[in-house]
């Protein structure tokens, strides 16, 4: 399962931000396990692209 980490070496903070998926039954079930491409938006909107 693919993970999303933020590293601050400035202030020496390291975080896990947990697994990329998305689950909202009965809608759909997505779980990202090789993310290949990785962009924020302006409003702070992460997306990914999956391999």
């Amino acid at each position: 399962m693919a993970r999303v980490f933020s590293n601050d070496p400035a202030a020496g903070a390291y975080q896990f931000l947990g697994f990329v998926d998305v689950k909202r039954r009965p809608y759909y079930n997505w779980q990202a396990h090789v993310i290949k491409e990785m962009a924020s938006g302006l409003d702070g909107t992460i997306y990914t692209g999956e391999s």
